[in-house]
């Protein structure tokens, strides 16, 4: 067995809470990426994932990869900060 890190236990929490907020089964998931249940749990519980399923496991979730990396995705950071801009500018406008 692989060993874990931490960095692999929090992927796992991610897999697990993306799996249970799309109402999937593990074997459901596993059956999709073409692995043993067993293999996929043990991802799920911080084991290294081997291979590159990453873009798969992106589609059975629905997400983008940056959301299953559990990295933000710098357009919405470029988009929030317009927006808070925008609102600036009509707060602007509303007091002259």
């Amino acid at each position: 067995m692989r060993k874990t890190s931490n960095e692999n236990l929090i992927f796992g929490q991610r897999l697990k809470a993306l799996r249970l907020s799309r109402k999937l089964k593990a074997d459901e998931v596993a059956t999709q990426l073409g692995i043993a249940p067993s293999t996929y749990r043990e991802w799920e519980n911080g084991r290294a994932i081997s291979g590159q399923p990453y873009v798969k496991m992106a589609n059975i979730f629905r997400v983008g990869l940056h959301e299953l990396m559990g990295i933000s995705d710098p357009r919405t950071k470029t988009l929030d900060k317009l927006a808070e801009i925008e609102a600036i500018i009509q707060e602007i406008r509303t007091n002259f």
